[in-house]
């Protein structure tokens, strides 16, 4: 139980629980395994529960037109499907995973009664949410206001913090998303992620070779 345990620590809405109510979580939790691939949640779907990300990795995305748009990709010690246990309305996305996963799972009813025994949960919920709502409106801003060279390189920049290394001033990714991943998030087409990268190395901004980037130190300004 150690394991889970210290993961169940790293969860905002859970970081202020004392390590008896964590381990009342994981007994009321139900842990899941799922093959990389596999759909968590559809949307439109009716949602009784919620998931706390043990291990891996987890796609939110909707689909328009026969096109996914990413909205967030999800890691151990996250969790999603919060939004439906307090609403009561239908999941309002899709979630799958990138890699073979295991999430604890914790029923509705059981998640209701955590937050009426402990109240810090439901204010790290609204902290949460609200963090979200801000990151949304930021991402809604960047699609209507920004170029899309600025989106792009704004987007590898995060992956970079997220993902890479940091060498002096270089920020190194050793295996960057794919075109598709990019303009899934970006808002845009592939064709048009290819140019942009393009024009961003022949501005001297980043390296690509494959799926390796390396972003200089200019990368903060276009």
């Amino acid at each position: 139980m150690e394991e889970p345990l210290r993961t169940l620590k790293r969860v905002s809405i859970f970081s202020s629980l004392d390590e008896n109510t964590l381990k009342d979580i994981l007994r009321i939790g139900r842990r899941k395994k799922f093959e990389k691939g596999k759909t968590i949640c559809q949307e439109g779907e009716h949602g009784d529960s919620m998931y706390i990300v043990l291990s891996g990795k987890v796609r939110v995305s909707l689909f328009h037109e026969g096109k996914e748009h990413i909205l967030a990709t999800i890691e151990k010690g996250g969790f999603f499907g919060e939004l439906s246990l307090i609403d009561g309305f239908p999941r309002s996305a899709n979630v799958e995973t990138d890699e073979d996963s295991e999430f604890l799972i914790i029923q509705r009813q059981d998640f209701l009664r955590l937050m009426k025994k402990n109240p810090e949960v439901s204010i790290e919920i609204m902290k949460t949410l609200s963090k979200r709502l801000r990151s949304a409106d930021e991402r809604i801003r960047d699609l209507v206001f920004l170029p899309v060279e600025r989106r792009v390189l704004g987007y590898l920049l995060d992956f970079a913090e997220k993902n890479g290394s940091r060498i002096k001033n270089y920020l190194i990714i050793e295996k960057g998303p794919t075109n598709n991943e990019i303009s899934s998030f970006c808002g845009c087409a592939r064709e048009t992620v290819s140019r942009a990268i393009k024009m961003l190395e022949r501005k001297g901004i980043i390296k690509r070779v494959k799926h390796r980037y390396v972003i200089y130190p200019s990368g903060q300004v276009v």
